[in-house]
This record gives C-alpha cells, sequence and structure tokens, in this order.
C-alpha cells in the first residue's frame, strides 16, 4: 500500500471519528433537552396535585 493510501484512509477515520463526535454532541443537547422538558412537566405535575 502507497503512502498516498495510507494518508487517505487516516483521513477518512479522522473525519468519520469528528463527525462521531459532533453528533454525539448534538445528541447530548437534544437529551438535555428533553430532560430539562420532561423535568418542568413532572415539577408542574407534583404542584398540582399538592394543590388538590
Amino acid at each position: 500500500m502507497n503512502i498516498f493510501n495510507e494518508t487517505n484512509e487516516l483521513a477518512e477515520k479522522i473525519s468519520s471519528l469528528l463527525n462521531k463526535e459532533a453528533i454525539e454532541e448534538e445528541l447530548g443537547t437534544v437529551l438535555l433537552y428533553i430532560l430539562e422538558e420532561a423535568d418542568e412537566h413532572l415539577m408542574k405535575y407534583i404542584e398540582d396535585q399538592a394543590e388538590t
């Protein structure tokens, strides 16, 4: 295998890892949003239950 092919494969692996990292970061942001929303709804439910 020549150096060009090895360099190209390495570049593809790095690109794949960067994409994976970006996707994981986005998923983390989405999951955090979902948890915050769930927390708000749960707190409102608890408050409503306490009033009755």
